[in-house]
């Protein structure tokens, strides 16, 4: 009796393993790896167009250049002060400090008994006359009196 073919199938024995088992999960890998890629493709274009926006579009407008402004400190000597006042702002001043505060001295002397006189500078509250010559004196670098 001949064979068929049929029959030698049945009963060769197949070490491979059966892919009719595992076809469902073979089917579900399948599907999880294209939404894997479908999600990352995604993210990338994402990121590749808001790079586009922010490299082309969305540039925050130029700050203008920041020009310095020239301010000429006050003119100090036409300031008049009470002699009280005057007084107040320089006792105890370094030099820088008095010229920050009166401005700079019309003629200094030196020695000992550094000065430095201010013209007209301050007014005698009691008779309202604008006094000739202010004298501050320095001791230790500082203002230690005022002479009116």
């Amino acid at each position: 009796m001949s064979r068929s073919r049929d029959d030698d199938r049945d009963h060769v024995h197949d070490d491979r393993p059966r892919r009719d088992g595992g076809a469902l999960l073979s089917a579900m890998s399948n599907s999880l790896l294209l939404i894997l890629l479908a999600v990352t493709a995604m993210v990338m274009v994402g990121c590749v167009g808001l790079g586009a926006l922010f490299f082309l579009g969305w540039r925050a407008a130029p700050m203008p250049a920041v020009q310095p402004i020239e301010v000429d400190p006050p003119d100090l000597g036409n300031v008049t002060y009470p002699r009280e006042e005057f007084r107040k702002l320089v006792i105890g001043k370094t030099k820088d400090e008095v010229i920050a505060v009166v401005g700079k001295p019309e003629r200094t002397g030196g020695g000992d008994d550094e000065h430095w006189i201010y013209d007209g500078r301050t007014i005698d509250t009691t008779t309202g006359k604008t006094d000739g010559i202010i004298i501050i004196w320095f001791q230790n670098g500082r203002v230690e009196r005022v002479s009116f």
